[in-house]
């Protein structure tokens, strides 16, 4: 065999070695690739294991502190077991003395009401004269003087009893039957059936004014919110209702039907401070807003004609199911709910008054001023008189475009001295609230837990304009042509 012949052989040789170097290298890499995923698998089942014992936890401290609440909730019900029997006791050891104070009040008749839900209090003229003395307690009040009535949703808020009204229809076209149905408000027939409780108070606003210059509300420029599409059905201004004017004075109306403020008298003492009267109603829409209320509206027209989303209409929902003490009231965008709306009223001023815990109250305070922030402070706003329940005739009320404003220049609580003002106070709270009794009610107005807190409510100079556009766009209802928004 010549050299020659080997050559061939040696270089086939050296290529075969190359390709098993290759796999070789790639076998390598391949395991370690192997490698890396195994420790990657085992640090996911560590921590698959990590997590599953960490649940486990969980859900053994869940236990735990659910156990350490249904032991709460047991003692809470057993303090306030035995709250209401020491409530009850005291009750049962002071009824001979308040028997004395009521007798007394009464005049010692045996036929006459002792405990009257609407009451007039007021401090009598002489009174800023008689004494200096008397003269340095601006917030004094004496004489239990007349008991009136009042009717939903639009309440008489006089001085003294006014005739009563027959029922009102509110005409609307029935949900998705293309004919109308009827609703009434009733007004009771007994003098129980509202609350309200006249108040001297002493306005730091302004001094020594003897009235107030009747005042022209008129339709403002401005443009009407057109934010939300109506898809709601037609509806119709409920009936006219007289609205109460001061000293039995009635309305002046022009050529276009706007109605004319009467002028409220008021009474100075001899520093030159204004006295106001204020009348505490526990039911109703109040004067500031429309005389002649658009509604009822349910949940399901509240979500058809605003466009109201889930979350809205689920807040509007815990406004009706909340048992606190606090000013009950959601807002969205340019709208504002209130349910069971209490009011402080004199002449064409309406104050929505609440008590809350100091904590709520500035909460509602901080809520107001970021949402008047950004959507202003002029809310259409709408009210659930909480009496309707009972009357069968529920429903969310539109009382119109409204200016809100705080205003706390008017506390009532430190006014009532009378025993019996204070019961029909607490009374109504406590029917309202349905959380405590009439009796904690006065010891936490008493003591600073429950804090008054107003907003005043009036009519902005656009109030017409405004109202009208958002009830024929948004509610489709059409005002009557001779009645006109009042």
């Amino acid at each position: 065999m010549s050299p020659r012949g080997d050559l061939p052989i040696v270089g086939s040789s050296l290529s075969k070695t190359a390709s098993i170097t290759e796999l070789y290298a790639v076998r390598d890499g391949l395991q370690r690739v192997i490698q890396d995923l195994t420790r990657v698998q085992e640090r996911h089942e560590l921590a698959i294991k990590k997590a599953e014992m960490e649940g486990l936890e969980s859900r053994t401290r869940l236990g735990r502190l659910e156990e350490q609440v249904a032991s709460l909730v047991l003692e809470v019900q057993e303090l306030k077991l035995e709250k209401n029997q020491t409530s009850s006791k005291r009750r049962a050891t002071a009824s001979s003395s308040k028997t004395t104070v009521n007798e007394r009040l009464d005049g010692g008749s045996p036929g006459r009401r002792t405990e009257p839900r609407k009451l007039m209090l007021a401090s009598p003229p002489s009174n800023h004269s008689s004494s200096p003395d008397q003269r340095k307690v601006p917030m004094a009040m004496t004489d239990l003087m007349s008991h009136t009535s009042s009717a939903l949703p639009e309440p008489d808020r006089g001085g003294s009893p006014e005739p009563k009204e027959q029922a009102r229809p509110l005409r609307r076209a029935a949900k998705g039957k293309g004919k109308e149905r009827m609703t009434t408000v009733n007004v009771p027939d007994d003098p129980e059936e509202s609350d309200a409780v006249s108040v001297h108070v002493k306005s730091r606003h302004s001094t020594a004014r003897k009235s107030m210059t009747p005042t022209k509300r008129t339709e403002g420029a401005g443009p009407a919110s057109s934010s939300r599409l109506s898809k709601g059905k037609e509806r119709a201004l409920s009936p006219p209702q007289q609205p109460f004017q001061p000293d039995g004075q009635q309305p002046d109306t022009d050529s276009d039907g706007d109605m004319q403020t009467a002028s409220e008298s008021s009474e100075t003492d001899d520093s030159g401070d204004e006295w106001r009267v204020w009348q505490f109603v526990g039911e109703g829409s109040p004067k500031a807003g429309l005389a002649q209320a658009e509604g009822p509206l349910d949940r399901d027209e509240l979500e058809e004609c605003l466009g109201l989303n889930k979350d809205a209409l689920e807040d509007i929902d815990r406004l009706i199911m909340v048992k606190k003490p606090r000013f009950r009231f959601s807002v969205f965008e340019n709208i504002a709910f209130v349910y069971d709306p209490h009011m402080l009223e004199s002449g064409p001023d309406t104050l929505l008054v609440s008590w809350g815990t100091p904590k709520y109250n500035h909460f509602a305070r901080e809520l107001l001023k970021d949402h008047f922030g950004v959507y202003g402070s002029c809310l259409h706003t709408f009210v659930f008189p909480r009496q309707q329940y009972h009357d069968g005739n529920p429903g969310w009320w539109y009382l119109g475009y409204l200016q809100w404003r705080e205003f706390n220049d008017a506390p009532l609580w430190p006014l009532l001295r009378n025993p019996v003002l204070r019961h029909t106070l607490t009374t109504t709270l406590a029917k309202s609230w349905d959380c405590m009794d009439a009796d904690d009610i006065a010891e936490n107005l008493g003591n600073g837990l429950l804090v008054q807190y107003n907003i005043h409510i009036s009519r902005p100079n656009n109030f017409h304009e405004e109202t009208k556009q958002f009830i024929e766009v948004d509610l489709r209802g059409h005002a009557r042509e001779d009645d006109g928004l009042r």
